[in-house]
């Protein structure tokens, strides 16, 4: 099974998004993100990569994992990512794009509507067809509301 594990953070130096790979040092505690390069393979412990590779610092509240997933605009689903969703074409409420502690899965979790809180487990009966993303959760605070 081929997939892509893509991650977005806000880099540190310039609050701009960047997009690639994760890379985490648990000795200082830094995070960063590696754009553009690919890995070839591994020689004992160091890793052998090509492409013109930017690295960041980035702030770990802000990272999100790439879903696999695409709204209605084929735009890329990530953690933190607010979306408006319909559904069963009865009413439409904003839900959080997140991972479940529990369940090895992303849900979405409505945050209006009155079924506040209320979290849909499994992508294929919520219809991504129908989501499409409006903000995110470090950006667009008064989506959370």
């Amino acid at each position: 099974m081929k997939r892509q594990i893509k991650f977005r953070a806000k880099r540190i130096d310039n609050n701009e998004w960047v997009y690639g790979h994760l890379v985490i040092n648990k000795e200082c505690k830094a995070h960063r993100i590696i754009e553009n390069f690919t890995l070839i393979d591994f020689e004992g412990e160091n890793a052998i990569c090509s492409g013109d590779s930017g690295i960041h610092l980035v702030k770990s509240e802000t990272i999100g994992q790439f879903i696999g997933l695409y709204d209605v605009n084929e735009k890329k689903l990530y953690e933190g990512d607010i979306v408006k969703s319909y559904f069963k074409r009865d009413f439409e409420y904003n839900a959080i794009v997140e991972d479940d502690i529990c369940n090895p899965c992303f849900v979405l979790r409505s945050i209006n509507y009155k079924y506040k809180g209320h979290i849909e487990y499994d992508f294929i009966c919520c219809n991504l067809r129908t989501n499409e993303i409006i903000g995110n959760i470090h950006e667009n605070h008064e989506l959370l509301k």
